[in-house]
């Protein structure tokens, strides 16, 4: 049963896959973007035992309450209870930081390139400059209420406990 589900899953998936392909009109010649979806999958768990070394290392020099100090072999201390994502926020940090540094130089070069419009009659007072405001929508002039009829004092007096004169 569940050999036919996961055929039918990846079969589903990749025919999805295609069709996105087809209509986004790229034709990629990254491998690893040619390669079906359930391929990266596994090619990414196949590479578990290095990924969790990396993720359990104890960087820094602090010692963990209630445990004994004994460094493997590499020469780095482990924990399995501790996950430590540096390595991988280090590597989005470097993507976004090239990635704004390509944003920055093209708008820098937008904005230099682009002319300023200017009105060159408007200058010594032969033009009037202004803006016109929209209009007011459902606008409404404040109702005037009348006061509510509450004897104040017994109010007060019920609320902390004192009898009404």
């Amino acid at each position: 049963m569940t050999t036919r589900k996961r055929a039918w899953e990846e079969s589903t998936a990749e025919h999805w896959e295609k069709r996105a392909q087809v209509q986004s009109g790229k034709t990629l010649k990254l491998t690893a973007m040619n390669r079906s979806i359930f391929d990266q999958v596994e090619s990414i768990l196949e590479d578990d035992i290095r990924w969790h070394k990396r993720c359990t290392v104890l960087r820094g020099d602090y010692q963990i309450v209630g445990e004994e100090s004994n460094p493997e072999d590499d020469g780095q201390r482990r924990n399995g209870s501790v996950y430590d994502d540096q390595d991988f926020y280090n590597s989005l940090l470097n993507q976004y930081a090239a990635l704004s540094m390509n944003n920055t130089a093209t708008l820098l070069q937008k904005r230099q390139s682009k002319k300023k419009e200017v009105q060159r009659k408007a200058s010594k007072g032969r033009k009037l400059i202004y803006t016109v405001h929209p209009k007011l929508q459902n606008f409404c002039t404040p109702e005037k209420y009348p006061p509510a009829n509450i004897d104040v004092d017994q109010l007060f007096s019920s609320l902390f406990g004192k009898k009404p004169k």
